[in-house]
């Protein structure tokens, strides 16, 4: 398993290196697949997006680049569009609202294809993207299920209703806080996760813009130019 998990994507030199060493071959000879469904629901500028998902990515040079947004998919044809998943070298999950992203994953049959695809395909993960890989979504995930309100405060987000899910894969065992110190989520700040990671059974990783965590396999570490944290459960 190959993953890189980011905050906003491939925003520095250090994050695309550490992207061309993680894959056996060539950029250049590999397809690569963006999924930006999770911004489908996002209020305002997109600008964010189409740099995140689109810009940095194919600038690091493809064979082929592709897109599919799962929602816009759904009701086509399957033999349109997954077939473009199905062969991708490289997997791109987009951000935006993590619960909408995790509901149209999950009803595209996308949950349950990943951990075998994830033999041979490497996965980049920017904000949402990333948090479906881990543990968890949010500290208080028990109450979003029972009161059937999918909301994280820290992030000034809300599922919409009827398309929302709290389920993430954990595929990784650890929960993932993207946008560290951002001037655009005020509470992601080191002092406020130390008490958000006192209620977590697991580990958490918060990192800023311009850095990522990155799982080859068994092996956790972090990279790119920027700031992560480490936090333990109950420290």
């Amino acid at each position: 398993m190959k993953l890189l998990l980011t905050s906003a994507g491939l925003t520095n030199p250090s994050l695309v290196e550490a992207l061309r060493n993680m894959l056996e071959r060539p950029t250049k000879e590999l397809k690569i697949v963006v999924i930006p469904t999770a911004h489908n629901v996002e209020f305002g500028d997109k600008s964010w997006m189409i740099q995140e998902d689109l810009v940095l990515p194919y600038q690091v040079g493809w064979q082929s680049f592709g897109v599919v947004d799962l929602a816009a998919v759904y009701n086509l044809d399957k033999s349109l569009w997954w077939p473009q998943l199905e062969e991708a070298d490289v997997l791109l999950v987009g951000g935006g609202n993590v619960f909408y992203l995790s509901y149209w994953m999950q009803r595209c049959g996308i949950y349950d294809a990943l951990p075998e695809w994830l033999k041979t395909k490497a996965y980049i993960g920017i904000s949402a993207g990333s948090q479906i890989m881990g543990t968890d979504l949010y500290a208080d995930v028990e109450a979003m299920e029972k009161d059937g309100i999918f909301t994280d405060e820290d992030y000034d987000e809300m599922g919409p209703s009827g398309q929302s899910s709290s389920r993430t894969l954990k595929l990784v065992d650890f929960t993932f806080r993207p946008h560290l110190n951002s001037k655009n989520f005020q509470k992601i700040r080191i002092p406020y996760l130390q008490e958000v990671a006192k209620t977590l059974k697991t580990d958490m990783y918060a990192v800023d813009d311009d850095a990522a965590v990155q799982v080859i396999d068994a092996n956790i570490s972090a990279v790119g130019g920027g700031e992560w944290h480490h936090f333990r459960p109950g420290s």
